[in-house]
């Protein structure tokens, strides 16, 4: 049964990504869920620095970000970073949001 749950999980996970146009990504990192946790307290605390701030550009903050994930072993290219700023289904606060639009606005 369990078997069977993971497949109608991996199906519904594949429409999604095909509904927002998510190219795949190259992982490079087998371990990358681990890593991720031992991250994310790092780009809590650059998203709140650049909420009460403004401390960063938004190309400090892309670039970050792209750094962030590639540590993980996550590859993300421009077009996904597109959809991350322009995908109305892909939900970020106000000023994140903004920040990645303006990076390709710069």
């Amino acid at each position: 049964m369990e078997i069977a749950n993971l497949k109608e999980e991996v199906s519904k996970l594949e429409r999604i990504l095909q509904n927002y146009n998510w190219c795949e990504m190259k992982i490079t990192n087998k371990t990358i869920l681990e890593k991720m946790s031992d991250h994310y307290q790092n780009l809590v605390h650059l998203q709140k620095m650049f909420d009460e701030k403004n401390y960063l550009n938004s190309k400090d903050f892309v670039n970050y970000y792209k750094e962030l994930h590639q540590k993980l072993g996550i590859i993300l290219s421009n077009k996904h970073l597109r959809i991350i700023a322009f995908h109305p289904k892909v939900v970020l606060k106000d000023n994140i949001k903004k920040v990645f639009q303006n990076y390709f606005r710069e």
